[in-house]
């Protein structure tokens, strides 16, 4: 039994959680007889005139030499998402930290770090709805879980009335705006947004991030399967990466070959000195570890703050960097390209598939030394 209450000295809300030393009590049915007792001798001493709210020695008057401060809605979040997480999963208390983060960067963005509990409402939540959706660019669902986390979070206040409940369900368009949304999938980076993106996430110290990027780009894999990948999946002796038939898109067995920049990286992780069942790109610093990464929580928001939202300012979808390693593929190869080793290092189920995908890419380039021309002056 929990439960959080307004101190109407320290004006913070605090955690009640007595358990009568019920934990010395070895089975469920002896906790559950346990507690019927102690609420039948609570009963009684009520009835005799106790009253439990005389050993709470709280001031009548306010004392007129002590200054109350009254905390701020994210200090008071943040309590409560901390004894939250104590309970939760380790999954469940990093969602929530994360939930949080993005309303802690909502109001320092809008200047209302003070903002105190009882001014929030449901005008207030739109505008974090709007923050959301329009200055961080994220996606519906992921507005919708960012607001119904926060509503979890409010409940735990137990004031009354919640304002993040009352805010409207984003619900998916439909039709031709759908589709156009999905353009940018296909606008590969250029050698200079490359170079850019490389070189500032080096400054940063995200070396590793650096080498899950390498995997889309020399590999030409979609991120959740790189995320899937385990060290038993790479073998270095052939140089080959093995995806399994459970792990992929299109539930399709597959291998495809280890091109030397991205062998180069795969030497530098010593991959031999972890267990083969070990995550190639764990939770530890997209080092090799036993917990697979969360895409949304741990790659997308990585490369918007990285990335998108820093002062590098570009907004492209990082799956396209499998089409800029096509595109330089074609670009480095050209009168020799091979169609059927891009269709299996694709997984394409046909040349034909690679073929309409390289129109979709709108590439296509021959030797120069096979074109004549006259001169232009």
């Amino acid at each position: 039994m929990e439960y959080y209450f307004l101190n109407p000295e320290t004006h913070l809300m605090e955690r009640f959680r007595p358990t009568f030393k019920m934990n010395y009590k070895r089975t469920l049915s002896d906790r559950y007889a346990w507690g019927h007792e102690a609420v039948k001798f609570m009963k009684e001493r009520l009835k005799e005139g106790y009253n439990p709210f005389e050993e709470i020695k709280l001031q009548s008057q306010p004392v007129t030499n002590k200054v109350v401060i009254i905390p701020t809605c994210k200090d008071q979040l943040q309590k409560i998402l901390d004894e939250l997480c104590k309970i939760s999963t380790p999954n469940a208390g990093e969602t929530y930290r994360l939930m949080f983060g993005r309303w802690k960067k909502y109001l320092d963005a809008k200047n209302k770090g003070q903002l105190k509990i009882d001014e929030v409402n449901l005008s207030e939540c739109l505008q974090f709805q709007t923050y959301l959706k329009e200055d961080c660019k994220l996606a519906r669902k992921t507005v919708n879980a960012t607001v119904s986390h926060l509503g979890i979070l409010w409940d735990e206040l137990k004031i009354g009335s919640n304002p993040f409940r009352n805010v409207p369900v984003l619900k998916a368009q439909r039709g031709r705006k759908l589709k156009e949304s999905r353009k940018d999938i296909f606008e590969p980076f250029t050698a200079k947004e490359l170079e850019r993106i490389i070189k500032h996430l080096l400054e940063k110290e995200q070396r590793p991030f650096v080498r899950f990027l390498a995997f889309i780009y020399y590999a030409w894999a979609r991120p959740i399967e790189i995320m899937r990948l385990r060290i038993k999946d790479i073998d270095l002796t052939n140089r080959a990466i093995i995806f399994r038939k459970e792990e992929t898109k299109n539930d399709k067995p597959a291998m495809v070959q280890i091109l030397d920049p991205l062998y180069e990286f795969l030497v530098e992780m010593d991959l031999g000195k972890y267990p083969d069942t070990f995550y190639i790109f764990g939770r530890n610093g997209y080092l090799p570890g036993e917990v697979m990464l969360n895409q949304r929580y741990h790659f997308n928001d990585l490369w918007n703050d990285l990335v998108k939202y820093s002062e590098l300012q570009i907004d492209k979808n990082p799956y396209a960097l499998k089409h800029s390693g096509n595109i330089e593929y074609l670009i480095k190869n050209k009168g020799k390209v091979d169609l059927k080793w891009q269709q299996r290092q694709n997984r394409h189920s046909s040349a034909v598939q690679t073929e309409k995908y390289n129109r979709a890419l709108g590439v296509y380039f021959i030797d120069t030394e096979q074109i004549n021309f006259n001169s232009f002056i």
